[in-house]
């Protein structure tokens, strides 16, 4: 009964493994390690063949270089007999020991263009724990070939971007990928600029590459962070090359990457339940040099000995040391396009930078008049404020003109008269303006130029005009201030009056 209940969890386990987006191989294993778990005389047992054919079948035409693992291949061979003997698998269908899977890959696909870098990534999917229990295989290995185009970074575009397109769901989680790739982009800078000490003036080119991803359409979701390894390692080598005395690199095909990176260019390890499955992803994929994190070489040597396989095995602490094994890389050019920008960066780095002082400069000289057109009076934002108390007054033009030069005032306040000026004040308070303000009180008598009654002004100079105008209405007699009613007009004399009614106030 046990074991009833521990199959039937087993089932509803697998159920939802298989409806969540895993690759073709993932799939494929996971069910023939249900099938190999089911006794062979339970009675319900074809229940379960029959649920699980249509999957099996599904997963069988969609294997792509997923099944050479002769352990993967065993089971999925021993599922295979087991669906065929029940009549659950169409007649057309054919044993994954005849499929062409099996064949090693020694280097990348064919019709790689120049201007790309690919770097192979193994990626592993668990099976569920009630699959996973026991000896044998415990996670699904698939190889992964990230493809890296570089390409010149224009302004207002992004620094890299994942050219997935509408195969988001078969991808999986972009936005994780999307972290892990900016993390990995720093640490390729920081790995590049560590080993050019000597060049680090010019280290700004690393800014004018920007970079294209893709991944394969058919992929296992690519969740977590172990790819953050092999994409610094793309984008090193193409850092590299940007610097001047520096040739650019390509990775051989022929390497498998893992490991998680700091933005410091620090290589963390992976986990460790899933070593094994990648070892042996990459092996049988073809790949025989394992770039992964310090510290689990020994025991990535262990599984290799126990599963009697041979591979190089490289470990590094920090980005900046693969650049020591000059056996993961081979010669390359950059494409066209990058070159030519890089050559004319300069240029045009230079020309922007004297545009953008010369455009400064103009908005510093036109400021003050487009601030007047406003309505704003600039020249006050960086002078001292006029002493207006101390102003300084000048009789021109045969007394006619009044010129008064404040301190602090960027020009003189000139006041035309059409009869002579008798006499002028400075009065720092008066009764028909604010207190606190400062006038010019000054007298005419009668006019020459233009025959006129006498007259005093009170002038307000901080607002440039007339603030009170009296007329002498009077003939000879001693001016009354408060008298209107006397006919005649004052040609003798006049004056100012001081603080007559005692208010503090002239």
């Amino acid at each position: 009964m046990d074991d009833l209940r521990f199959l039937e969890r087993s089932y509803e386990e697998l159920t939802r493994f298989l409806r969540s987006r895993s690759a073709s191989g993932a799939r494929l294993l996971a069910i023939s390690r249900f099938i190999e778990e089911i006794p062979s005389d339970l009675r319900g047992g074809k229940y379960y063949l029959e649920e699980l054919a249509p999957a099996f079948d599904a997963a069988l035409h969609e294997i792509d270089g997923d099944l050479r693992d002769p352990e993967v291949l065993r089971l999925a061979d021993a599922a295979f007999e087991a669906l065929s003997s029940a009549g659950l698998l169409p007649p057309e269908a054919v044993a994954p020991a005849a499929l062409d899977a099996g064949t090693p890959i020694t280097s990348g696909p064919a019709g790689h263009s120049p201007a790309q870098i690919h770097v192979v990534v193994p990626l592993v999917r668990e099976l569920p724990p009630t699959l996973a229990q026991g000896g044998g295989i415990h996670a699904a290995g698939s190889i992964v070939e990230i493809t890296a185009i570089p390409r010149a970074a224009r302004w207002r575009r992004p620094k890299f971007r994942w050219n997935n397109g509408n195969v988001e769901e078969a991808v999986g989680d972009l936005r994780s990928l999307h972290d892990v790739t900016a993390d990995a982009l720093l640490a390729a800078k920081e790995a590049v600029t560590s080993r050019s000490r000597g060049l680090r003036r010019s280290t700004e080119p690393l800014s004018a590459v920007a970079f294209d991803f893709s991944l394969p359409e058919k992929v296992i979701p690519v969740v977590g962070d172990s790819a953050g390894l092999a994409l610094a390692a793309a984008a090193a080598c193409v850092y590299s090359g940007a610097l001047k005395g520096r040739a650019p690199r390509r990775i051989l095909p022929g390497v498998a990457w893992t490991g998680r990176v700091e933005p410091s260019g620090e290589v963390k390890p992976v986990d460790s339940v899933t070593l094994r499955a990648k070892l042996r992803a990459a092996f049988f994929a073809g790949r025989r040099t394992f770039v992964l994190p310090r510290g689990q070489g020994i025991a990535a040597a262990k599984i290799l000995q126990s599963d009697n396989l041979a591979m190089k095995i490289i470990e590094v602490g920090h980005v900046a040391e693969i650049f020591d094994h000059e056996t993961l890389f081979k010669p390359w050019s950059f494409p066209p396009e990058l070159v030519r920008f890089l050559k004319l960066r300069p240029f045009r780095r230079a020309f922007r930078r004297v545009t953008v002082a010369a455009a400064l400069l103009g908005i510093i000289y036109a400021a003050p008049w487009l601030a007047e057109l406003a309505g704003v009076h600039f020249y006050t934002w960086w002078h001292p404020a006029p002493e207006w108390a101390k102003a300084q007054v000048e009789l021109l033009d045969e007394l006619y003109t009044i010129k008064v030069d404040v301190p602090g005032l960027e020009r003189p306040i000139v006041i035309h008269e059409s009869a002579q000026v008798a006499f002028t004040q400075i009065v720092p308070d008066l009764d028909v303006g604010g207190p606190g303000k400062v006038y010019l009180v000054y007298g005419c008598s009668w006019g020459t130029r233009d025959p006129s009654p006498g007259k005093v002004i009170a002038f307000d100079l901080e607002g440039e005009k007339p603030l009170w105008t009296y007329v002498l209405t009077s003939t000879g007699l001693p001016y009354d201030p408060w008298g209107d009613d006397v006919e005649g007009t004052l040609s003798v004399k006049t004056g100012c009056a001081g603080d007559v009614d005692g208010d503090g106030r002239s």
